[in-house]
């Protein structure tokens, strides 16, 4: 049994419990499989590095020995053999004895090149790092029970076998080398192009990778190399390209990157009679491939009997070292390794004046009103409606709803101006002509229309199709329209004409959700987190990024656009403080510098911290921190001499490996008490698992959250050792509990806020800046404390 479920995403009437922790019986599992090594030592060679072509022909000489350039000292590089009946000579190569708890990671890489010749010598071929697929068994294509369906042997969708290495050191111990092992799948499609031009299919507009047998595949190992603008006879001409001087290819001597939708394109016209009965049946077969049942199934499948050596035990390595590999790690509460443990539900806060408090936002919000209510309730905010004239019946519908509530389902929202305790509303409906002219245009027309009449609008309802965010920005009747009308100050909302299209049952928590959304657009604060009593100041810092590329590119410049949000603590509750413009990776260190002193600058007039008082900087990062991250900080906090300032720098991580399973858990069940097995060995939101003293993950997907998209990861949190805060466990409770302080929905969030809106930003602003007109300084006045870009 369980001893916690989601409280947080229930109605009932509970109260924030004290941090009591999981069973201690085994039922989770985290898919690390401990490695035991026959010696705690290692016979080398160790050289200089040179040079990178030196290393690469060196690598490139490899036979029966493996070389590898040391990681935490570049200069230097390891050679090991892989037997004992081979020799390794080289000038300035010396032979040195390396122990395990010197060099962990040289462990790692003999480890994982050992697996790697392992698992090629029993049919596996290396997918891409640290990944194997075996074409000759496994493929989901060839196993569905379509009558007179054959498929061709070289197309499939096959398990993908994940292998990494993971090393922790727990207090006092020594350290812990063992293998993350995930099972994911990858496609297949290597027909050469030659091949599907003979038959007919348009490859136009797909991208291509050369095969590994020519001499452009040497170059670009399994890489795409572009995109077929057209064919000229057997050669392909391409554009959006990896290398400039690679414009065009032989059909023969190349494949179609195997992407999903190719896939599905390439079946429906190889075999059209059985296309309609292939299609669901792959999608049940890849739906069950990817679940947690059958993902924890293979994964201790393959470890068990794939990675073992002739003996059925220990796998060899090189000269006189070899593997096994242990079970799979149990979390539990009272391990000395690898601790699992259950973090508070947070509760939220609805008046900066009293304690009025509640464990659900939505609850909460219904009885006392919004947060910001005395600063908003005088204000009768005005809004506009554009909607073309064929959506017109559905979109007054809606509007009457969203001022009036939802006929029959007012305990969920009973209307705007109700619920959010507002004293008046003005909706202003503008219809416009839409025939064929581009829809960006009739938009953008429509709202210059509007605006001529009057500039007095605190928030636009842009009511659009779905068929729109297949358009690029610059064609997007919603961008188009935003770029407008942020311009003037106004906020923007939209609203998918498809989704005004549901029953109210549906519809209830459809407006519930707009009404949210728009009413921090209009600069409220719906509800903020209530925090424990703490003795300093906080202020904390998300920053996030969205890569931009030109619209429909892979292959061309990416440019990582960065965005800032800032949260502090005031009288015991979080604040949203202001999200900052964008900034470019360049200039990335400098603005980061910036934010903080203005931050640091601003909140402390704004809370009255005087001189000579603590403040705490927390900083929520996307990527790996490293010295970018701690010189900014280190030099700000050096202007920063009234104060005394510590930090911590917490890298947030949902790109990696790691998997937890609760084996306790049948599944969930439905509101009339069905079980649903698709979320079985999900285990509970909110379960923490110690991976090192510097690391946790977190579980934000529990079986409620679960919408059945394969087997969700919990989230990696790393302090960077810089820090000079370092409470780990509080630092994860407080990223936790932002996870439920988004204004965009009343749903649980699978990463902290601060991270989530710094995302939205900076693709917002990648996305409003191939507009004109948009100026991004209107964001740094008008709309700084509005969150106009959720």
């Amino acid at each position: 049994m369980l001893t916690w479920r989601d409280s947080e995403t229930r109605s009932s009437n509970t109260t924030r419990s004290a941090n009591t922790t999981p069973t201690s019986n085994g039922s989770f599992m985290l898919n690390f499989f401990p490695a035991s090594f026959n010696s705690d030592t290692i016979a080398v060679l160790v050289g200089p590095y040179g040079d990178e072509r030196a290393y690469s022909q060196l690598v490139a000489a490899q036979d029966g020995w493996t070389a590898w350039r040391d990681t935490d000292d570049g200069a230097r590089v390891y050679v090991w053999c892989h037997d004992e009946a081979t020799t390794f000579t080289r000038d300035r190569f010396q032979p040195a004895t390396v122990t395990l708890a010197e060099n962990p990671p040289l462990f790692c890489r003999v480890m994982l090149d050992g697996i790697g010749r392992h698992l090629q010598s029993r049919g596996f071929m290396p997918a891409n790092r640290n990944a194997y697929a075996n074409w000759s068994v496994g493929n989901l294509l060839t196993a569905l029970e379509v009558p007179g369906f054959v498929p061709d042997q070289r197309v499939g969708l096959f398990p993908k076998i994940i292998v990494a290495s993971f090393i922790t050191r727990f207090t006092g111990q020594e350290p812990v080398v063992g293998l993350i092992i995930d099972i994911a799948y990858t496609t297949r499609l290597d027909v050469p192009v030659s091949e599907l031009l003979t038959t007919g299919f348009d490859v136009r507009g797909r991208y291509v990778k050369p095969l590994w047998a020519t001499d452009v595949g040497g170059t670009f190992a399994d890489r795409a190399v572009g995109r077929v603008a057209r064919v000229d006879g057997t050669r392909l001409v391409l554009d959006d390209l990896r290398d400039r001087n690679l414009e065009q290819i032989d059909s023969a001597s190349c494949v179609l990157v195997p992407d999903r939708s190719t896939l599905q394109d390439y079946l429906r016209h190889l075999h059209p009679r059985h296309f309609r009965a292939v299609q669901p049946a792959l999608q049940r077969k890849l739906t069950n491939f990817i679940a947690p049942k059958e993902k924890l199934r293979l994964i201790e499948g393959f470890a068990g009997q794939r990675l073992v050596g002739v003996d059925g035990e220990t796998l060899p390595l090189a000269s006189k070292l070899s593997v096994r590999f242990g079970p799979a790690v149990n979390p539990t509460a009272d391990a000395d390794t690898f601790r699992a443990t259950e973090l508070l539900a947070p509760a939220f806060s609805f008046d900066p004046e009293s304690a009025k408090t509640s464990p659900h936002a939505d609850a909460g919000l219904n009885k006392y009103g919004p947060y910001s209510r005395i600063r908003m309730q005088r204000q009768t905010p005005r809004i506009l409606v554009l909607a073309p004239q064929s959506f017109q019946g559905h979109v007054e519908h809606f509007v009457q709803m969203f001022q009036g509530g939802v006929r029959g389902y007012e305990r969920t929202y009973n209307g705007f101006r109700m619920k959010y305790r507002l004293t008046g509303l003005q909706v202003m409906e503008h219809y416009f002509h839409w025939d064929n002219q581009p829809a960006k245009d009739a938009y953008y027309n429509a709202a210059v229309h509007a605006l001529d009449e009057t500039t007095d609008y605190a928030l636009c309802f842009v009511v659009i199709s779905e068929d729109f965010k297949k358009l690029p920005p610059s064609e997007n009747p919603y961008f188009v329209c935003k770029a407008l009308l942020l311009s003037f100050g106004i906020t923007v909302q939209d609203v998918r004409v498809e989704t005004l299209r549901q029953p109210e049952a549906s519809l209830q928590w459809t407006v519930n959700t707009i009404a949210l959304a728009s009413y921090a657009k209009l600069g409220g604060a719906p509800f903020v987190l209530r925090t424990r009593q703490l003795r300093h100041h906080e202020l904390v810092f998300g920053i996030g990024r969205s890569i931009e590329r030109a619209h429909g590119s892979r292959l061309g410049a990416a440019q990582q656009i960065i965005g800032f949000t800032t949260v502090f603590r005031s009288d015991g509750d979080y604040v949203l403080n202001a999200c900052t413009p964008y900034t470019d990776f360049t200039n990335y260190a400098r603005r980061l510098e910036e934010v903080v002193l203005r931050s640091v600058t601003e909140v402390a007039e704004t809370e009255g911290i005087g001189e000579g008082e603590t403040i705490r900087l927390i900083f929520h990062v996307y990527k790996r921190t490293g010295r970018r991250e701690v010189d900014a900080i280190q030099n700000a906090i050096a202007k920063l001499t009234r104060y005394r300032i510590e930090f911590a720098l917490l890298h947030v991580n949902d790109s990696h490996d790691f998997k937890l399973f609760d084996r306790t858990n049948p599944g969930s069940s439905d509101q009339y008490g069905r079980l649903n097995e698709s979320a079985a060995l999900i285990p509970p939101r909110r379960l923490m698992v110690e991976i090192g003293p510097r690391e946790r993950l977190v579980n934000f997907i529990g079986p409620q959250q679960y919408r059945r998209r394969g087997t969700p990861a919990p989230v990696r949190f790393t302090l960077d050792r810089a820090s000079t805060f370092r409470d780990l466990d509080y630092l994860v409770q407080q990223a936790y509990d932002f996870s439920l302080m988004s204004w965009r929905s009343f749903n649980p969030g699978t990463q902290p806020v601060t991270v989530f809106y710094s995302e939205l930003m900076a693709g917002m602003n990648s996305r409003l800046r191939q507009l004109v007109p948009w100026n991004q300084e209107i964001i740094k006045t008008k709309l700084k404390r509005k969150l106009w870009f959720i």
